[in-house]
């Protein structure tokens, strides 16, 4: 995995259980082998290609397998046998879907049906996650609109604005 984690445990068996009563079937079992040491592990900054090149994600955090099912009844629109593994930025998440033979999915909560496929299982994910290049964001002047700050942020720095 080209990704560090850090701070993961091991998994309950009870949690795993519990997870697989309320989906109906197994836990992928590439996803179990990671809950063996990586329950709740957060990797280094990374990124991940979704949609293409038209949009790029990336994990903050690995959910706790206790966790999944009250993150589960926070989405919309996803299967009996799906259920998220990872939180990414701005409130949306990646998806395991047990239907889908453990496929995994980016969840963009804010676009209607925003459920993309990116990767056939598990392990495959794991290896398209990359560590984060910030050389690789770029904005010409052009491209920013405007920008607030908050004055008492400011005032941290001595200025009175």
């Amino acid at each position: 995995m080209p990704v560090a984690l850090e701070r993961g445990g091991r998994a309950d068996q009870g949690d795993v259980s519990r997870l697989e009563e309320i989906i109906g079937k197994p836990v992928d079992a590439q996803f179990r082998a990671f809950l063996t040491q990586n329950d709740g592990a957060v990797p280094e900054a990374n990124s991940f290609p979704v949609n293409g090149v038209a949009y790029v994600g990336g994990v903050n955090g690995f959910i706790r397998l206790k966790d999944i099912p009250s993150e589960r009844a926070l989405i919309d629109d996803i299967g009996t046998r799906a259920y998220p593994i990872a939180d990414s930025e701005g409130g949306n998440y990646v998806i395991l879907d047990e239907d889908q033979g453990g496929a995994i999915f980016f969840w963009d909560h804010e676009v209607e049906g925003g459920l993309y496929r990116i990767a056939d299982n598990f392990d495959a994910f794991l290896e398209m996650l990359q560590p984060f290049d910030p050389d690789s964001v770029s904005l010409s002047p052009d491209q920013v609109e405007s920008a607030w700050i908050d004055p008492s942020f400011l005032k941290q720095f001595g200025n009175k604005s």
